[in-house]
C-alpha cells in the first residue's frame, strides 16, 4: 500500500497523525494571529493600536481603513465597530529586539505565508518578558495604552501583599478611574470573555459620550459668563467715562453760559 514492500499503515496510525497535524495547525494559526495585523493580517510593526474588543493592529492600516474602507474589501464586515480613530487607543507595545517584520516568509498557512517554527513573537511583556504568541493571556490598559501579561498583576503585588493597588497600572503606574472596565484583555476566545469585551464597549462608548456631552456643557458655560464679564467691563466703562468732568473747551464754554443764564 506504501510501494515500500507491502507494509500497510494501520487505521489507528492514520487518525493518529491526522489528529496530530490538525492540533499543530490551531497552535500555528494561533501565533500567526498574535503576530498579525487583526486587519490586514501583515506582521505587526511600530506604532500599534488596539480596539475596544481587544484586537491588535497596525495604526497606519487602521488610518488607511479609515480614509478608504472599500479598499480592504470585507474588513468593513470583520470591523463595523471602528468608523472614527477615537475607536482604538495607541499601544504601549514592548518589541522583542529579535523581530524584523520584513523577515522573509516561506511555509504557507491559512492566513498567509509564515514559518511558524521559526516565527519570532513581536510583542513581550516588559514585566514578565513573556512572549505574546496566544499560549500566555495578555491585555492593555484603555486609559493608557500599556501593553502586558495578564500574570504580571499578580507577579508585580501578588496576592495580598503591598506593591500598589489594582488601579495602578503594573507598567507605567498610571492610575486608572475604571480598572475593571479599562482593562482589556487581547483576542478574547471564551464566550465570557467576548461577553464582557463588548459590555465593556458599550460602557465606555456610554462613558466617553458622557464626558464629552459634560465638557461641552462646561465649555458653554465658560463662554457664556466670559460674554457676560466682558458685558459689565464694557458697561462700567461707559459708565465711567460719562461721570468724568469734560475736558472739551467749547463744552466747558458752554457749560458756564447756561449757568450765567
Amino acid at each position: 500500500m506504501g510501494n515500500d514492500g507491502g507494509t500497510i499503515a494501520r487505521r489507528s496510525e492514520v487518525v493518529r497523525l491526522v489528529g496530530k497535524s490538525t492540533k499543530l495547525d490551531e497552535k500555528a494559526l494561533r501565533k500567526v494571529r498574535f503576530a498579525t495585523c487583526a486587519l490586514t493580517k501583515q506582521p505587526l510593526k511600530a506604532p500599534l493600536v488596539g480596539c475596544g474588543l481587544g484586537n491588535i493592529y497596525n495604526k497606519e492600516s487602521v488610518v488607511e481603513y479609515l480614509l478608504k474602507p472599500s479598499k480592504f474589501g470585507e474588513a468593513v464586515f470583520i470591523c463595523p465597530h471602528l468608523s472614527k480613530l477615537r475607536d482604538v487607543v495607541d499601544l504601549q507595545a514592548t518589541f522583542s529586539p529579535n523581530y524584523h517584520p520584513e523577515a522573509k516568509r516561506v511555509t504557507d498557512t491559512v492566513t498567509g505565508s509564515a514559518d511558524v517554527s521559526r516565527m519570532v513573537t513581536p510583542v513581550i511583556c516588559p514585566v514578565t518578558l513573556k512572549e505574546m504568541n496566544g499560549s500566555t493571556s495578555f491585555e492593555f490598559n484603555w486609559a493608557c495604552g500599556c501593553l502586558y501579561a495578564t500574570c504580571a498583576r499578580t507577579e508585580v503585588r501578588g496576592p495580598g501583599k503591598a506593591g500598589g493597588d489594582d488601579a495602578t497600572c503594573v507598567v507605567c503606574g498610571h492610575r486608572q478611574e475604571a480598572p475593571e472596565a479599562d482593562r482589556v484583555v487581547v483576542y478574547p476566545e471564551t464566550e465570557e470573555e467576548l461577553a464582557r469585551a463588548a459590555k465593556q464597549l458599550k460602557a465606555r462608548r456610554d462613558r466617553q459620550a458622557a464626558d464629552r456631552k459634560k465638557a461641552k456643557k462646561a465649555r458653554k458655560a465658560a463662554a457664556t459668563g466670559e460674554c457676560d464679564a466682558a458685558l459689565k467691563t464694557t458697561k462700567r466703562r461707559r459708565l465711567s467715562t460719562e461721570a468724568e468732568p469734560s475736558t472739551d473747551p467749547s463744552k466747558s464754554a458752554r457749560s458756564v453760559t447756561l449757568e450765567t443764564a
